[in-house]
């Protein structure tokens, strides 16, 4: 069995990064390994989250061995068509992945996607590397019975930001309407300034906020949906796509974006095509056509979809292939 560092200590109520290290840390340690968050150089790995700090230049000589797990990255591309200034500690961040990246002895990915833009913005990596999935409590987030009331429940989990991710969502809810489907549209999670305007502006009947709830009634809030919505374009791995198929929702996701990679398109949900952050008319058109699309087999789509994040999306499985990293660079 290994010893374990972390960079970061673990925590329910922290950010992604945090949550992260607390489910991975648990199953190592169900495992039998030992996680320490101190005293890096007594350590086989380091698993160190986001950048390296003062880890590589503590650990020279040593024999610890270093993952990197990266996270999100800004785009210069969307910094340029939403006329967003870049940050201080977005380029310090860049600065610091250009030369943690080449150096450390394995990389993790949090998707295909985000393997492809840190290799074309920032540096590429070739070899030791692999793309591994953010995993999900399968024995947390699980299937409820939702009584049958003649509606279709869409749902949308996280925190809301930018008003163009509420158009977005107001308009499918609307679209729908128009054709004559019975809905509802359900939002759960925290909103900013921009989201509570356009969502005041578009409110109806059928629009429902839910306010903010802890991790640990979210399978409840899933349970009250029937198609989950990822519809923000540009992101790495949002926890939300494996919970939502853990809850048996089937989720509709952009083509560019990290969540291509833990949707089986038209069996767990559905890739609708988009441009680079594109939110226009003919996005919203696409989100409804494959809203449609799925609702023809709801029932089967919901079977699936537990079953896929049972079979691939678990924090077991996540742990495999980290596991498998490891064995690979320890012969």
């Amino acid at each position: 069995m290994k010893t374990v560092y972390f960079n970061i200590a673990g925590s329910a109520g922290g950010g992604g990064p945090s949550v992260f290290v607390l489910k991975a840390s648990r199953e190592l340690r169900r495992r039998g390994h030992r996680i320490i968050y101190e005293k890096p150089e007594i350590a086989d790995w380091a698993i160190a989250i986001i950048e390296t700090g003062k880890l590589r230049r503590h650990l020279k000589g040593k024999n610890t061995k270093i993952l990197l797990r990266t996270d999100g990255i800004y785009n210069e591309e969307y910094n340029k068509l939403f006329n967003r200034a870049i940050r201080p500690d977005m380029s310090a961040l860049h600065v610091k992945l250009k030369s943690d990246i080449p150096a450390v002895d394995w990389v993790v990915f949090q998707s295909t996607w985000s393997k492809d833009r840190i290799d074309d913005e920032i540096v590429k990596r070739s070899n030791n590397c692999s793309v591994i999935n953010n995993g999900v409590d399968i024995n947390t987030f699980k299937p409820t019975n939702r009584a049958a009331d003649g509606y279709l429940n869409l749902i949308h989990v996280g925190k809301m930001r930018d008003g163009y991710l509420m158009r977005m969502l107001v308009g499918t809810y609307k679209e729908l309407k128009n054709r004559g489907i019975k809905c509802r549209l359900l939002l759960a999670g925290t909103m900013d300034a921009d989201c509570l305007s356009e969502f005041y502006a578009g409110k109806e009947e059928g629009i429902i906020r839910m306010g903010q709830f802890s991790n640990d009634k979210l399978s409840e809030v899933y349970g009250q949906g029937d198609i989950f919505l990822d519809i923000r374009q540009g992101a790495s791995c949002n926890n939300v796509v494996a919970e939502a198929q853990a809850c048996g929702l089937p989720v509709i996701a952009p083509s560019w974006g990290g969540s291509i990679d833990m949707v089986k398109n038209q069996e767990t949900g559905w890739i609708v095509n988009t441009g680079h952050w594109t939110y226009d008319q003919n996005y919203i058109i696409g989100i409804s056509d494959a809203i449609c699309e799925v609702n023809k087999d709801l029932a089967g789509f919901k079977f699936r979809s537990r079953e896929h994040a049972v079979k691939e999306l678990s924090i077991e499985k996540m742990i495999d292939k980290y596991l498998e990293s490891m064995r690979i660079l320890d012969g």
